[in-house]
């Protein structure tokens, strides 16, 4: 998964990886190895999950969890997402009870709360994400059905981490994988809570430095979360 390259130099908390995405339009395969049966989802534990990737952001940048916006009530998450055409996964539902996402002032010098390097965006930002991302990769024939019906909870610099209101054909076996759109459309975690836990791992790395972890070190723990995620 290549980093993107300025941006992600200056502000990302895990790497620059240099892993190679698949070109723009392209479709990753599922992974090789047959992903595990994941127990059924569970709010409280997703939320204990955040809560212990809240906790490893705070031990490298003390400022970030003040920028998380406090969470919604399920009444309030309806409604700012009437607009989204599908039934909102309760993945999704369950991320925005939590914290509204990350919101700072432009210069501010805190590290931003992101999963990998997508940077969780507030509830009022997705419509506007939602509409760029079908403007752009929906208009590939291949994507357009998935993403129509896909949510992005996080992004930066038109790429997005999105979870599908729909049966996803990139890895049938899992229910509700957390799928990227950047240079091309592939599965990234097994599951919401695999990504918090993932990134969780990676915050928490020996290797880590408070600004990145080393490319090998980073795969290591995305394999180890996601076994077989990168085929």
């Amino acid at each position: 998964m290549r980093r993107r390259s300025a941006i992600s130099a200056t502000l990302i908390p895990l790497t620059a990886a240099t892993i190679a995405l698949p070109a723009c339009g392209d479709r990753k395969p599922s992974p090789k190895v047959e992903p595990p049966t994941l127990p059924p989802f569970s709010p409280a534990s997703l939320h204990a999950q955040l809560d212990r990737l809240l906790s490893a952001y705070a031990a490298k940048s003390p400022k970030t969890p003040h920028y998380l916006l406090p969470g919604l009530t399920q009444t309030q998450i309806l409604e700012q997402t009437a607009w989204f055409p599908k039934p909102l996964p309760k993945e999704v539902a369950t991320l925005y009870e939590w914290k509204n996402g990350f919101s700072a002032p432009k210069g501010t010098d805190v590290l931003p709360f992101m999963f990998r390097d997508y940077t969780f965006l507030p509830l009022k930002d997705v419509e506007r994400e939602y509409r760029s991302m079908n403007d752009t990769y929906g208009k590939n024939p291949n994507d357009t059905e998935l993403l129509a019906s896909s949510f992005p909870f996080a992004a930066l610099g038109g790429g997005w981490l999105v979870v599908a209101a729909v049966k996803q054909g990139l890895a049938p076996s899992l229910e509700r994988p957390v799928i990227s759109v950047f240079q091309g459309v592939s599965v990234f975690f097994y599951s919401v809570e695999k990504m918090a836990e993932t990134c969780t791992a990676w915050l928490s790395h020996p290797k880590h430095d408070g600004f990145s972890i080393p490319p090998k070190h980073e795969l290591e723990v995305w394999n180890k979360v996601n076994p077989g995620i990168f085929p």
